[in-house]
């Protein structure tokens, strides 16, 4: 299984203009410092990205289906040339997540239910932020493709992490 790892983090940069007492000249000072990104501020970004989404009508984000493919950190959902979209089944499946604990977010409480419809190859699963226009947020091979028959049914639980290290 392909694994990625979302960090985030950034710096602060702190500039002073100060006097010198003695010869009443301002001295420019800067000091440049990375800053350390809490699991609260991690709860915040999920929830804000993907959970304000989960289950609010036409802003859903939504867990669907892929063939086989290496999925690239370029891919877009309109250019990933690697692998395509598994059609084989109902619909794309609304992310209903609870919110972010502990730096994840994850739909354990309302996993995405697949009924197939026709027989095929599942290699991996893929999570967008709608359903017309979007954007892919993330895509994920299984160790090992399944070939899979009509009125086989897929369930899929997606946990998105955000790390400060």
């Amino acid at each position: 299984m392909q694994r990625g790892k979302m960090s985030v983090g950034g710096h602060f940069k702190f500039e002073w203009q100060i006097r010198n007492k003695e010869t009443n000249v301002f001295e420019h000072y800067i000091d440049e410092q990375p800053n350390a990104v809490v699991v609260q501020g991690l709860n915040w970004l999920l929830n804000v990205s993907v959970g304000s989404f989960a289950g609010s009508g036409a802003r859903n984000c939504f867990v669907g289906l892929k063939n086989a493919g290496a999925v690239d950190s370029s891919d877009t959902y309109a250019s990933h040339a690697g692998w395509t979209e598994f059609t084989a089944a109902a619909d794309r499946q609304v992310y209903y997540c609870g919110g972010a604990s502990a730096g994840q977010i994850t739909n354990t409480g309302s996993v995405a239910v697949f009924a197939i419809t026709s027989a095929g190859t599942v290699a991996g699963a893929l999570l967008v932020n709608s359903w017309g226009s979007c954007f892919l947020i993330a895509a994920s091979n299984i160790n090992s493709a399944r070939t899979i028959d009509s009125g086989d049914t897929i369930n899929v639980t997606y946990t998105l992490t955000a790390s400060n290290q």
